[in-house]
């Protein structure tokens, strides 16, 4: 499943194709080593549902009680760590979605990303340490991921490098210098 009309770093919104394209680099390179992966992948437009997306968040930064308030939508948030959070949870929210419309059993879908420990470390995540503050939120560290990843749903292979260490790793295993080297990794 590729989500696409995901707003990249600099704000833009990527284009359909991109992600599917980038979708198949990924399934080519392993079976270059004999995986079988399921290549039926399904690319859906959800530009309007990041577009509108809101999440929950605290009330204030300062108030650590349990209560919530809903954020503006995307398109309406300047802060750029609501942005992040309502990225990543509206990511969540979708493939949820997607998944109950392919008749797939939530208990054996897991959530496979590119987590590095420097988003770990932004993001003052307590896997990479219990007494970092935070620098900024990666939309692969929202609230709803850190569910899932207490849940035992979530697959971070790479969670333990660096980009560079990332980058050494891949070439060692043989990947493509084209996937490597890309730059959406990480």
């Amino acid at each position: 499943m590729a989500l696409c009309k995901q707003q990249n770093d600099g704000g833009d919104l990527k284009d359909d194709r991109q992600h599917y394209e980038e979708a198949v680099v990924i399934l080519d390179a392993g079976a270059q080593y004999g995986k079988v992966i399921d290549r039926r992948v399904k690319v859906i437009n959800v530009a309007h549902s990041f577009y509108n997306g809101a999440t929950t968040l605290p009330i204030s930064d300062e108030d650590r009680t349990p209560r919530k308030r809903i954020s503006k939508t995307l398109n309406m948030t300047t802060s750029p760590e609501e942005k992040i959070k309502i990225i990543g949870d509206t990511f969540v929210e979708i493939a949820n979605e997607v998944i109950g419309e392919m008749n797939v059993k939530p208990d054996e879908v897991f959530l496979a990303q590119d987590t590095l420990r420097l988003d770990l470390i932004e993001s003052a995540s307590l896997i990479a340490n219990g007494k970092a503050e935070l620098i900024k939120t990666h939309h692969n560290d929202t609230e709803l991921i850190q569910k899932l990843r207490e849940e035992g749903k979530v697959i971070e292979p790479l969670k333990d490098f660096h980009k560079d260490e990332m980058r050494i790793l891949g070439r060692e295993l043989g990947l493509p210098e084209e996937l490597v080297s890309r730059s959406w990794l990480g």
